[in-house]
């Protein structure tokens, strides 16, 4: 496929596109860092009372985990704005419902780290002590709920994928990719 088949709509896309994900990895990884930063570089944790040093975990972590949540959700729109140029009515619709998908597969998640981080802080700063198995059981929750990130990347892949077959025949047939939208 050459240059020239892609429109200059499609090319602005491609570049929105690009903008915002670099925008959602940098407000994820400034989230991150200064999370975990805020949570370390407290001077005054030992002097602070058990209750109070849960509370302040637990505001870290609660913000650490909206904000990765909200940067996920920003990287999200990414992925639907590459193709828009090129998609058609099927093929927007298609976006859309991928989109909103993992809005709400990002939501499911987000909701399961916030009550998770409250079970184990709550379950370490009234035992006095931490146990590995909340972090084992954890892990593998936390995994079987990612897997529902599969749902909009499948719905992403079908609308790519009609477009690439457009664009092939198109090339095929020695037309342009102009006439997709």
């Amino acid at each position: 496929m050459n240059r020239h088949s892609f429109e200059t709509k499609h090319s602005t896309y491609v570049i929105l596109s690009i903008a915002i994900y670099l925008v959602a990895f940098v407000i994820g990884v400034i989230i991150a860092v200064a999370g975990v930063l805020s949570i370390v570089t407290t001077t005054s944790f030992s002097t602070l009372s058990l209750s109070q040093q849960e509370s302040l975990i637990r505001g870290r972590m609660q913000t650490i985990i909206l904000g990765t949540i909200i940067a996920g959700m920003i990287g999200s729109i990414a992925y639907f704005t590459i193709t828009y140029g090129l998609q058609d009515e099927k093929g927007k619709l298609l976006l859309l419902i991928g989109l909103v998908s993992y809005f709400i597969v990002e939501a499911i998640i987000g909701a399961f780290l916030y009550s998770y981080t409250t079970a184990i802080l709550n379950s370490t700063f009234s035992n006095n002590s931490f146990h590995q198995s909340n972090l084992t059981s954890f892990s593998g929750d936390l995994t079987l709920y990612s897997m529902l990130t599969v749902i909009p990347m499948v719905t992403y892949a079908i609308a790519y994928l009609r477009i690439r077959s457009v664009i092939q025949k198109e090339n095929n047939e020695g037309g342009s990719a102009a006439n997709l939208a």
